[in-house]
């Protein structure tokens, strides 16, 4: 069985003999000694015109046969009739540039399927440099990381439109959704955007026969009803004091939620867990979203509902939709006011 780079190397190499067979001038962009010695063995490749460019000068002079590594500026000037990317950790980014900076046609760069490929991950700098900044004592988290990515590309769209507003964050345990918030919007240089969390600090207050949170964790073997009672108000403070324009409402969200009267919603980002408060919460909150404004989960979608235990915010936000119709992206956990 082929390994991953042994894969790579016969997928990129078949491209470029099939482009050489159609007297093709290729230019392969990334340095790669694997599949250009391949090449080399196959006894096509110093008998076609290539150039090989890479846009990291540590790349740049290297020997390939009687040639060396250029800068991508050297492209128009040998007009290619392909481009083959050679460096599947940066192809994504490469292909764009080839397209959209160098006039290249789409359908005639080639790069590894594997970049066609969904993550559940995001290589943004800005959204990587946003998890790093949360400090590890902060407890927390979304349900999954697509969440994550989701809430950081819902920030950004806000940011950029503008959708006019402010951000909400229901249910915030010790913080971290918030200090993500916060961070990005700072780094965006909208930090002067208000941001209200809201939490009872008190825990599951379910009293509803659809709050299932407490019986459902207790059912997968996990003891107690003190799920995310290790919180406090002075808590979180402690936790945001690095960001102005945070107001953090204390109380059942039942009855808080009262605090969004008179104010515009951007973004609100709901993570209550369970029925009765997100129930409460999506009127009041979709009076006040903006047109464009955001409604993100972290628990809709099935992968999301952490075995079945906040099912009662998924029962929410159905029921709700029944009478209030959102845009939403399929397989998501994202709905957009229209």
């Amino acid at each position: 069985m082929k390994t991953e780079t042994e894969q790579f190397v016969q997928e990129m190499a078949d491209i470029a003999i099939t482009c050489f067979m159609q007297n093709q001038r290729v230019t392969f962009w990334g340095y790669c000694p694997e599949v250009l010695i391949h090449l080399a063995r196959s006894g096509l490749l110093p008998r076609m015109p290539f150039q090989v460019v890479d846009d990291r000068t540590a790349c740049q002079g290297k020997p390939v046969f009687t040639a060396n590594v250029e800068s991508p500026d050297q492209i128009p000037s040998f007009r290619p009739d392909a481009v083959i990317i050679l460096d599947p950790a940066r192809a994504m980014q490469i292909y764009e540039t080839a397209v959209e900076q160098y006039g290249i046609k789409p359908t005639k760069v080639f790069a590894p399927k594997e970049m066609w490929r969904q993550e559940d991950h995001c290589d943004d700098p800005l959204y990587l440099d946003c998890l790093r900044s949360i400090p590890s004592s902060i407890r927390g988290g979304l349900s999954i990381p697509r969440v994550a990515v989701h809430l950081f590309q819902a920030l950004v769209y806000v940011v950029k439109h503008p959708i006019d507003g402010e951000v909400l964050n229901l249910g915030i345990y010790q913080g971290w959704s918030m200090y993500f918030i916060c961070s990005l919007l700072k780094k965006l240089g909208n930090d002067s955007r208000a941001v209200l969390g809201f939490d009872s600090f008190a825990g599951m207050l379910g009293d509803h026969e659809r709050d299932c949170f407490c019986e459902h964790q207790i059912a997968l073997g996990k003891t107690g009803r003190n799920f995310f009672k290790d919180t406090s108000l002075a808590l979180c403070r402690e936790h945001l004091r690095d960001f102005g324009h945070v107001t953090i409402i204390d109380g059942n969200i039942c009855d808080t939620i009262q605090a969004v009267k008179g104010r515009k919603v951007a973004l609100a980002l709901f993570d209550m867990d369970d029925y009765s408060a997100t129930r409460a919460a999506l009127p009041e909150v979709y009076a006040h979203l903006a047109p464009g404004g955001v409604i993100l989960h972290d628990h809709f979608t099935f992968d999301t509902l952490c075995e079945g235990a906040c099912v009662g915010q998924r029962l929410a936000m159905r029921e709700f939709l029944a009478d209030h119709p959102m845009f939403h992206l399929h397989g998501t956990n994202v709905f957009l006011k229209i």
